[in-house]
């Protein structure tokens, strides 16, 4: 209700306005009148060339970013894929190793053969590490978003 009276007040007070202009203009005396009316239009104009240009190039710019999300998209699965590829194979060397350390451990009756089966885990460990991290080097960043 308080959007209402200033919107109406507003209103009433360019009428009133073109109203006495248009008394103005014929109250001197002066035969010429003015017209505060507005032509009446369709509602639909046609579009100029340069609007349509621009329809049509911010057409083909939407159609291309559809395109690159999609290259994007595809890129980026291949990426993740690769990755859990990766993890996946240093996981099973870690479990290798881990199992390769408990049977070793199981059937070793002297210190220095545990301390042996620590070494070559530790060993196993590091190898696997090294090579999970330069996978993950090559294979580099992910996908830059489009």
């Amino acid at each position: 209700m308080k959007r209402k009276f200033p919107i109406a007040l507003i209103a009433s007070l360019v009428l009133a306005n073109g109203a006495s202009s248009a008394l103005a203009a014929t109250g001197s005396g002066d035969t010429t009148t003015t017209s505060t009316t507005v032509p009446a239009t369709s509602g639909k104009t046609k579009p100029t060339n340069a609007q349509r240009a621009a329809q049509e190039a911010a057409r083909l710019a939407a159609a291309q970013r559809r395109q690159d999300q999609i290259a994007w998209k595809a890129e980026l699965t291949k990426y993740l894929e690769t990755k859990k590829a990766i993890i996946t194979t240093f996981q099973t060397a870690m479990t290798d190793a881990r199992t390769a350390f408990k049977s070793a451990t199981e059937s070793a009756t002297t210190r220095e053969a545990r301390k042996s089966a620590t070494r070559v885990q530790n060993d196993a460990f590091k190898a696997a590490t090294a090579a999970k991290n330069a996978a993950l080097a090559a294979l580099g960043a992910p996908p830059a978003r489009p």
